[in-house]
Formats: structure tokens, sequence, C-alpha cells
């Protein structure tokens, strides 16, 4: 196609070319010298289609060089920052945009190893991602922390290998991105992040205080005045007094009475804060709360530990594992119709897994009415609770298939082992 294009073009400039010589020479020519003015009309033909040929090319090349300017301009003047390396990492070519990036002179990045522009903390992923490129001849991408006169930046690289007639890395195209304000909005959200659970640690740890506070007043006020009045009807009541039956009667009531507050008070009182807890330990808090809840609904339930005895918890995360629970099987009591309970606390060396499973209703994890009718407010309670120790909570459940709650509580390097 292209030949015949060509093969077009010059039959065209022939034709021109011998008509401007024969408007040009037409009086010149005689029959008496027909193979001299032949030949000479041939030369001058030929010195005119050249002329002209020569013409289209400088016209071509004019249109080459504003293609090209164009072409460095959209180069040069791109959001992106351009470079073509060699396959070792030697800057060949560079656009003004990676220039101000690294605060130098197009000049200066030629013929320079692009990993003097990269950070230590990012030399290793650098040349991992060179070497990808090179043995895969794939694309790769990745960010750097990369160095200029500056603090440096950060900057998402997309490395593009070009392919010689063997197949290897000849070239590598590098477009590079200043991520550098997605970074630091990144480091903002995260210190937000960690700030607000900070603030929710500590509203958890005042709670905890001063359910503390409100457990000790009842047990050692309130309770000990409602022993001491009951002890008092006692001894009322173990005076014989015949002529008295009414007032007998009558106390017989208050002392029943009075028997259910203090069997109130000293409930509320452990629910506030299980002095277990802080005499015996995690295990022994949750085995009386679990023998609690099945003494107050009649439903099986089991409780077993494994391994918690080689190690000793932080008091935050003891008394957030035993507050979820605690509501735990509060929701399962309230909402789940169960018929078997069970709880397990286990040490698997890496971190703490508390399972709670119910055989109930089950509830729909996607639906989010369902979810709020299984457990109200409840649910979200129990995972900012594993969240503020660090720890991560799932379910697993459907309708008619029973729940299963895991939280899970990685364990620190620096945790105390017994």
């Amino acid at each position: 196609m292209k030949n015949n294009e060509y093969e077009s073009e010059k039959t065209s400039i022939r034709m021109r070319a011998e008509a401007a010589y024969d408007q040009k020479n037409k009086s010149l020519i005689n029959d008496s010298g027909k193979d001299t003015d032949s030949l000479i009309y041939e030369l001058q033909v030929h010195q005119i289609e050249l002329e002209m040929q020569n013409e289209e090319l400088k016209k071509t090349q004019v249109e080459l060089d504003k293609t090209l300017d164009k072409y460095f301009e959209l180069y040069d003047l791109a959001p992106a920052g351009y470079l073509t390396m060699n396959a070792k990492g030697l800057i060949v070519q560079a656009n003004l945009t990676i220039a101000a990036l690294l605060e130098l002179s197009k000049k200066l990045l030629v013929r320079v190893l692009f990993s003097q522009f990269v950070l230590p903390d990012s030399q290793d992923q650098y040349y991992l991602l060179l070497n990808k490129v090179i043995n895969t001849g794939k694309e790769q991408t990745g960010e750097l922390h990369m160095k200029n006169n500056g603090p440096g930046f950060f900057a998402n690289l997309f490395m593009v290998p070009v392919l010689d007639d063997d197949q290897a890395v000849s070239e590598i195209r590098v477009v590079v991105t200043d991520i550098t304000n997605i970074k630091n909005a990144q480091y903002k959200q995260n210190k937000s992040e960690d700030h607000i659970r900070y603030l929710n640690h500590q509203l958890l740890k005042a709670q905890e205080n001063e359910r503390q506070a409100i457990s000790s007043h009842l047990h050692e006020n309130v309770a000990q005045d409602l022993a001491a009045i009951k002890m008092g009807f006692e001894n009322l009541l173990n005076e014989k007094n015949e002529s008295l039956p009414d007032a007998q009667h009558e106390a017989e009531s208050l002392f029943a009475l009075l028997n259910r507050c203090i069997g109130a008070v000293r409930d509320l009182s452990y629910e506030l804060w299980p002095p277990l807890l802080d005499q015996l330990g995690l295990v022994q808090a949750i085995r009386k709360q679990c023998a609690i809840f099945s003494e107050k609904t009649g439903l099986p339930m089991s409780f077993s530990s494994y391994g918690m005895e080689y190690i000793k918890l932080d008091r935050n995360i003891r008394i957030s594992l035993f507050r979820i629970v605690q509501e735990g099987l509060h929701n399962i009591r309230q909402h789940a119709l169960a018929k078997n309970v069970e709880v397990e606390l286990i040490c698997s060396g890496l971190a703490i897994l508390l399972n709670i499973f119910d055989n109930g209703i089950g509830f729909d994890t996607v639906d989010e009415q369902s979810r709020e009718a299984a457990f109200g407010i409840g649910l979200q309670y129990m995972k900012e609770r594993a969240a503020s120790i660090g720890g991560d909570m799932r379910i697993i459940s459907k309708p008619g298939a029973g729940c299963k709650i895991t939280v899970e509580i990685p364990l620190k390097l620096n945790s105390e082992r017994l």
C-alpha cells in the first residue's frame, strides 16, 4: 500500500516537472536536435523533479518537527513524572515533571542511576520492583519513599518494560506520581482513629472505675445496712409472741421482701464489678458468670478454658473479655431462645480466643434489622470492647442455626508469660 502511494506521488511529481519544463523551454525545442534536446530535456526535468521532491521533504520535515514539538510539550508538561531507564536502572530520558519532583535539572538526571533518588527505607522495594520487571517482562507497580533537596516525597511507580527482538528487557518506561498528600491524609486519618480509640478506651476505663466505686458502696454500705436490718427481723421473729399474730405475719412478709432486696443488691454489685475478677482472675470470674446464667435461666451451660494458666493478661483485657461474655450471655437470654450455651476461652500462644456458642434461633448477619433484633446495641458494645484492646470480633449465624461469636485478641511480644 505504501509502495503504491509512493509510486503515485513519484508519477505526480514527474508529471508536474514535465509540465514545468515544457512551459519554460517550449520555444527552445526544434526538429534538428531531437536526441540532444531529448537528453537535455530528461536532465532538466529530473532536476526540476529533484527540486520538487526536496521541497516536499522540507514540508514533511517541518510537519514532523511541529509534531515532535507537540509530543515533547505533552511529555514534558504532563502532570506525572515520566522517565526512561535501561535494564541497569540508568536514566536515559526524563521529563520536566520528574525533574521538578527531584528538584534537579533534566540534564543532571541523564546517565544517573535512579536508585540514587530512592531513600534507604525504600531501596529494597525498588530493587524488588526492578528485578520483577526484568525477570518477568511484565508491568509492575509499587510505592517508594524518594528524596529531593527537601524532606522527600512518597511516589507511586508504574514500570513498563520495552522488549527487544529476543524478548529481553532493553528499556523500562516509568511513570512517577507524587502521592505525598494522599499519604499525609492517610497518616492523619490513622492518627485520628488512634485518638478515637484512645478516647473510647479512657471512657471505658472511667466507666469501669465508676462501676467499681458503685459496687463497693453497695456492698460495703447499703448491703451491710440491709443485712443488719435482716438480722433485727430474724431476732424479732425468733421471739415467740402469741399476742401479736398479725405483727408476726407482717414481719415475715417484710423479712421476705428484705431478703429479695438484699439478693438484688448483691446481684447488682456483682454485675457492676465481680470481685472474683481481681481475687481469682478472668477464668474463675467467667466460670462464676456462666454458673449464675445457668441458675437464672435454667439453661444447660458449659465453660471450658485452655492454656490460660500460662499467660498473665493486662487488667484492661481481663475486664473487656469479661464484659463481652456478660453482654453475650445477656443477649442470648433476651433474644436467642437457645436450649444450650457454651463458652470457650483459649490461649493459642499468639492470641486469646473467646468463643460464645448458642443453638438458638440465629439471625441474618447481613440484614441490619435482623442484627438489631438479635442484639440491639449489645453487638456494637461488644465490638467496641474488642476494638478497645486491639481485638477483632466475628459473628457466624443464620436463621434457625444458632450463633457463634469469636473474639480474637493478639498477644503482644512482651506479654507476661507464667
